[in-house]
């Protein structure tokens, strides 16, 4: 019990860290409470509550280090809530296994993507108009987000990539604005959640903590080293993500 406890809030640690700067820390907290011995949709939950947690710090950091453009942000969590409703009312009436396979063959021109563009930053000194600007950000929230209500893993990630390869934001402000949309659509499913009585309140507490300072530092290494972290570190969310679709198609 103790080892699992240990290993569960060392895997939240580190899913809070590198979702603090690339998204994607699901992926890695989410097997860990089922490892853990939660089931399904208490652990689901309860990661939502330690994520919640844990985001308020990689949040407070974007913000006060002014990477958080707050009319986009507006628009960005606006656009994002209605695309998670949208996406749950979706996957109750649907099958996942179509996404899953379009996913995974999807995945690999995103890492083609993120591997050509070295330094995830080209965009940087070719802002578009504010309006065409807005307008592309309402888009990718709204698809993106609808995506995560869906299906879910990777959200984040797929989010920073079309903020600054569509939207043309800087690695900076899209980590910023990407974080306030996930954090704003977070919330939303937590209470969900905890209005069904799913979370396991004191287990996600306790790791929210933990998420708390993975999240705190992951950011903190964000703020001084922006696309030479974010970058590699996209790269292994995309290879796990990867791992995960395999798995869920063939073996499960």
């Amino acid at each position: 019990m103790i080892l699992q406890a240990i290993t569960l809030f060392f895997l939240v640690f580190l899913a809070g860290f590198i979702d603090s700067i690339a998204g994607g820390g699901g992926l890695i907290a989410l097997p860990a409470y089922m490892f853990a011995g939660v089931p399904i949709h208490a652990s689901i939950a309860t990661n939502k509550l330690s994520s919640t947690i844990g985001m308020t710090a990689s949040l407070w950091r974007y913000g006060h280090s002014g990477y958080l453009n707050r009319k986009v942000g507006i628009v960005a969590s606006i656009f994002a809530a209605c695309g998670t409703i949208i996406g749950s009312e979706l996957s109750i009436r649907s099958s996942e296994h179509t996404l899953m396979v379009v996913m995974l063959f999807v995945l690999p021109v995103v890492a083609g993507y993120v591997l050509k563009n070295k330094t995830l930053t080209k965009n940087d000194d070719n802002p578009l108009p504010q309006r065409k600007t807005m307008v592309y950000v309402a888009i990718i929230s709204l698809f993106v987000s609808g995506y995560g209500g869906f299906y879910g893993p990777g959200a984040g990630t797929f989010m920073l990539l079309g903020f600054t390869g569509i939207a043309h934001l800087s690695l900076t402000e899209a980590a910023g604005v990407g974080k306030l949309a996930n954090y704003v659509t977070n919330i939303g499913a937590l209470v969900v959640f905890l209005t069904h009585g799913q979370a396991i309140i004191l287990l996600g507490i306790a790791a929210g903590f933990f998420s708390f300072l993975g999240n705190f530092l992951g950011s903190k290494r964000f703020t001084q080293n922006g696309s030479k972290i974010a970058r590699p570190i996209i790269l292994v969310v995309v290879a796990l993500f990867m791992v995960k679709l395999i798995h869920d198609l063939f073996f499960v």
